[in-house]
């Protein structure tokens, strides 16, 4: 049966007055078998303690919920748990969640040690072509090769005359004493005597005649003649005519070249201006010149027209000769 042990004030005042709360703890003895219950009211039991020293709290299980636990020592006293104590063993490893996005790039590592030269790869495509180096230093001179065909003749040579100043031309009545005027490439020499004919002799001017360097053949000539003061030739007619002369090396006398005249046109006649001109041409010659030959070119001037008269023609004299 159980026993109810209910204290009042006046027994606490009791206790207290004598000291005896103050020196020792209070012990309450059960009987064999039996526990000790103390109620929180008349009916509530709030602690039990059983026989074999266990400790009931009825009430713990209608009490509100804390997140802390109780725990006690060896000896039974109370306290705060260690985390330790109410930590289980770990458990079995759950599955590996969703792999999360990558991170951003770390910094490069350093650079590694160059491995092992690996084999040779495919040839590829030849490249373009460079551009061209420097040009190098000349070579030997080689030796001379063959001499080659004679080339195809060439177009031919042209000599030019010119008298370079004004010269006068004379006719003298009957014509046995009209002068000739010799003209080289820019010079000229005057009053030569019409007659003879046969030829004329030019050691007072050797320098004016043309030396030919080479074999070739007259093919044509051109003259011109302007005149440089006027005339009045009234009833007369005056043509100025070139011919060629030509000499070898060996001698000054240079004679007339048969046919190799040109007449220039038109003649002189009624009143002629300072500046009228007269030219001609004259071709399909043949004639043979070879190297050391001479030429020269002899201007005069006739009346075969009209009244015989006495004047003097003034002009400057041009020409050339075509040499195949």
């Amino acid at each position: 049966m159980k026993n109810y042990f209910t204290p009042n004030a006046v027994l606490l005042a009791a206790l207290i007055s004598t000291g005896a709360w103050a020196a020792q703890d209070v012990v309450i003895a059960p009987a064999p078998g039996g526990g000790v219950t103390i109620n929180s009211d008349a009916t509530t039991p709030a602690i039990k303690v059983l026989p074999g020293q266990q400790v009931q709290l009825p009430g713990l299980v209608s009490a509100a919920t804390y997140a802390s636990p109780v725990c006690h020592d060896a000896t039974g006293l109370m306290g705060q748990c260690d985390p330790s104590a109410v930590m289980g063993a770990t458990g079995p490893a759950g599955p590996a969640g969703t792999a999360g996005s990558a991170g951003p790039r770390g910094q490069d590592g350093a650079a590694g040690s160059v491995g092992p030269t690996g084999p040779n790869g495919t040839a590829g495509p030849t490249g373009a072509t460079g551009a061209n180096g420097a040009n190098g230093a000349t070579g030997a001179t080689g030796a001379t090769g063959a001499t080659g065909a004679n080339g195809a003749v060439g177009a031919g040579t042209i000599v030019p005359f010119s008298s370079n100043t004004s010269i006068a031309l004379k006719t003298v009545l009957g014509g046995f004493q009209n002068t000739r005027v010799v003209v080289g490439s820019s010079s000229s020499f005057s009053d030569i005597p019409a007659f003879p004919s046969t030829g004329i002799d030019a050691t007072a001017f050797a320098a004016i005649p043309m030396l030919i360097p080479r074999a070739g053949t007259i093919r044509s000539i051109s003259a011109l003649f302007s005149t440089s003061t006027s005339l009045s030739l009234v009833g007369s007619t005056v043509v100025v005519q070139a011919q060629l002369y030509k000499s070898s090396s060996t001698g000054n006398v240079f004679t007339p070249i048969p046919n190799a005249i040109v007449r220039l046109s038109p003649g002189l006649t009624g009143i002629v201006p300072v500046g009228h001109v007269m030219q001609s041409t004259a071709s399909d010659w043949n004639v043979s010149v070879v190297p050391g030959d001479r030429l020269m070119l002899v201007f005069k001037a006739d009346v075969p027209a009209g009244l015989d008269t006495s004047v003097t023609v003034n002009g400057h004299a041009s020409a050339s000769v075509g040499i195949d």
